[in-house]
Parts: C-alpha cells; sequence; structure tokens
C-alpha cells in the first residue's frame, strides 16, 4: 500500500541502475572498508538473489523490521540473474551495518544494499517496473511517498540559485515542477540577506543625469534605449515608489516634480549604502544610475532650497540636458560646477 504523501537502486544487470542509486559500485562493505562512512536512512534499496530464497521469506523480513515495502522477483535483462528488486522503509534513521545485521541473520547476507538516493516515487516505479518483472509486484505495509530528503536538496539547490545572483522571480520561472511553492517567504528573505551582504556594505560610485524638456519630445523613449529594459526601474507613483523595486541597475524618476522629500532625494543620490522604503519590506539600493526626468528645468526643482543646501544636489550630479522639440539633447552647465564636474 502507498500512503499518498512524499521522505540507491542497485540491479548490476540493470544499465539504468547508476541513474537511481547516484553511486555506482557495491556498497555491501560499506561499513568494513574504511572508504565510507556508516551511513543512516529510513529508506534503503536492496537486490537480494532470489536463488535459496523465496518471496514469502523477503516479504516475512520487511513485515520484522519494515513499516513499509514492495518488491518483485526479476530476471537480468543482459545476464538473467534472477533476484529480488524491493523498496524498504523503516520507521526510524537505520544505520548500514545495523540493516545489514538484520539481513544476515535472516539469511540474506549477500543482499546489495543502497540508501534511497532519487524520490520515493522513483524508487517505487523501479521496483515495479515491468521490463524484467518475473512476478507481480507485493507491497508490504504502507509506503510514506512523502520526499522530505528531497524537499531538503530542492532547498540547497534553491539556496544556491539565490547565493548565485538570482532573484525569487527568476527561481520561480525556472521551477518547472513548482517545488518552490512552498518556499517563496523563507526565498525573498534570502535574497533580502542576500543583498544586504553584497550591496550594504559597498560604496556606489552613481551617475545621475538630470533630464528636461516639453512633454511628448521623447525624453523617457531616450532612456529607455540606453539601458536594458529588465534594468530600468521607473518611478511615476510617488507615494510609494520602491514598492516594486528588485535590485535595478537604473533608477528613474519620472515626471519628477519635487515630489520626494529634499533630505531623501539627496540620501538615494549618495555613493553610500542606502535602504529604500516600502510597504511591505524594505530594499537595498543596487542601482548605479539615476535619470531624473522633468517638464521643468533644474532650477524649477525645490525652488525653496537655496544657497549650499541647494548645492548638496548640484554636487550629485553628473550633468543636465536640455532635449528639444526635435529630439536633440544640449548639455547645460550645473550652477557653481566649472566646466569638468569640478565646483
Amino acid at each position: 500500500m502507498i500512503d499518498d504523501e512524499e521522505e540507491g537502486i542497485d540491479d548490476p544487470d540493470d544499465p539504468d541502475c547508476d541513474d537511481i542509486t547516484d553511486s555506482p559500485g557495491d556498497t555491501d562493505d560499506k561499513s568494513t572498508d574504511g572508504k565510507h562512512k556508516d551511513s543512516q536512512s529510513r529508506d534503503w534499496m536492496l537486490t537480494i538473489r532470489a536463488e535459496g530464497h523465496t518471496e514469502d521469506d523477503v516479504k516475512a523480513l520487511f513485515e520484522k523490521i519494515g513499516v513499509g515495502a514492495v518488491f518483485q522477483r526479476e530476471i537480468g535483462g543482459k545476464t538473467e540473474y534472477e533476484h529480488f528488486q524491493c523498496f524498504l522503509q523503516v520507521k526510524t534513521p537505520m544505520r548500514f551495518s545495523t540493516l545489514k545485521n538484520h539481513l544476515t541473520d535472516a539469511g540474506f547476507g549477500d543482499a546489495h544494499i543502497e540508501p534511497r538516493r532519487k524520490t520515493v516515487e522513483d524508487c517505487v516505479n523501479y521496483c515495479t517496473k515491468e521490463e524484467t518483472r518475473a512476478g507481480e509486484p507485493i507491497y508490504v505495509g504502507k509506503i510514506n511517498m512523502k520526499d522530505k530528503q528531497g524537499q531538503r536538496s530542492d532547498l540547497i539547490g534553491f539556496r544556491e540559485q539565490i547565493l548565485g545572483g538570482m532573484s525569487v522571480q527568476e527561481v520561480l520561472l525556472g521551477d518547472t515542477e513548482a517545488k518552490a511553492a512552498h518556499c517563496t517567504r523563507w526565498l525573498g528573505e534570502l535574497e533580502a540577506a542576500y543583498v544586504r551582504k553584497e550591496h550594504g556594505g559597498k560604496l556606489r560610485d552613481l551617475d545621475v543625469h538630470y533630464l528636461y524638456g516639453a512633454p511628448g519630445v521623447g525624453k523617457t523613449r531616450y532612456v529607455y534605449d540606453k539601458y536594458p529594459i529588465e534594468d530600468i526601474y521607473r518611478v511615476t507613483n510617488y507615494k510609494h515608489p520602491f514598492d516594486e523595486y528588485n535590485r535595478h541597475k537604473v533608477l528613474v524618476l519620472d515626471e519628477y516634480d519635487s515630489q520626494l522629500p529634499w533630505e531623501q532625494l539627496l540620501c538615494y543620490l549618495d555613493r553610500y549604502p542606502v535602504t529604500l522604503p516600502a510597504r511591505y519590506h524594505n530594499h537595498q539600493a543596487c542601482f548605479t544610475t539615476v535619470w531624473i526626468i522633468s517638464n521643468l528645468p533644474l532650477s524649477a526643482q525645490y525652488p525653496d532650497i537655496v544657497g549650499e543646501r541647494r548645492f548638496a544636489l548640484i554636487r550629485r550630479l553628473t550633468d543636465c540636458s536640455y532635449m528639444t522639440p526635435e529630439g536633440e539633447l544640449i548639455k547645460e552647465p550645473l550652477p557653481g560646477r566649472q566646466e569638468g564636474g569640478s565646483p
């Protein structure tokens, strides 16, 4: 019987056995040859020589030491080696040496043993395959199909993807089996921790451009033509400007008209690490290029800010440009800055 939840097979005559065990070669000596630790597992794959053994012998053993199992008599395709191909689950993790002792005491000392390495479903399918079957599959107890070991492997894989620089969105889109569906919150927290570590302690060399001109002359289109679209984060809603920000390299403050508080704007345009406020969770700023796009000239932004305070913004700008009705870009000098950018 199979319980529809989810927690190596090695037939020497089966060319596909390595795909299931992920560990070629006999492992009967794992506990004695010094090359391997005395591994333990709840799930085991066994190949038992059929000569001298019956289905009842195998079933009696599994009923004694296991909670669930399936096996069948098979004949190897090339050598016609007759054997029982078995999948066994025990209640608590059992050491290789302990299982070996149980088998030896029951007269199965020559059995080949492997801990499960693939999914439970793979193992059950392998032990009930029709190609080499010489008898009907025999089930013992209840097999737990919950693949806990696989889930841990999935988490490790997702972790490696995030720490390799992928975003949660990229992980989810690449997860064709929807295994990441149960851990999206954890993935988000992991990504946030990774980004904070990578960018929260580093200074950024920022290029900050101010671009203005009449409506409809192509200012925004000009910026979008310069960078890959996936690198651009464009702000048009200044009530919650950074809710959807996610490691974008280019920040575009579009239709700008002094919407952000002065002190906040200065922080966002500085080279020091900064966290961008958002409703659900804040985001580490990763952008290295900023475009402030407006219908207004620079002098019309924050008109009440003057003198040295205003120069704090001028000092952060790389350049200021005006776009003509024909779409031509004309560079303008920055107030208080000498040609070449020095104050």
